[in-house]
């Protein structure tokens, strides 16, 4: 999971750094200069990837890659409990 959020995160925001630069520590606005938009777009095509929701007032905690990648993998977890 944590590849495909960072390689979202990389092209959301036009960055110019490779995957392997990048660490869940990162902030996302400080260190990857992402602002709010570079990060919604990297949220919904997450959602879009694999095909979960997540709720906006999540959207405001997120700070570093690592909280992204939690609440990608938390929303994947609550998708696969939630299935029949």
């Amino acid at each position: 999971v944590f590849e495909k959020v960072v390689g979202y995160i990389i092209n959301a925001g036009d960055l110019k750094l490779e995957a392997k630069d990048v660490s869940p520590d990162m902030s996302l606005k400080d260190d990857l200069d992402l602002d709010s938009v570079g990060s919604l777009t990297a949220i919904m095509d997450l959602e879009e990837y694999y095909n979960i929701a997540i709720d906006d007032s999540q959207l405001v905690a997120l700070k570093t890659v690592g909280d992204v990648v939690a609440l990608v993998e938390a929303g994947l977890e609550n998708y696969s409990v939630a299935k029949p």
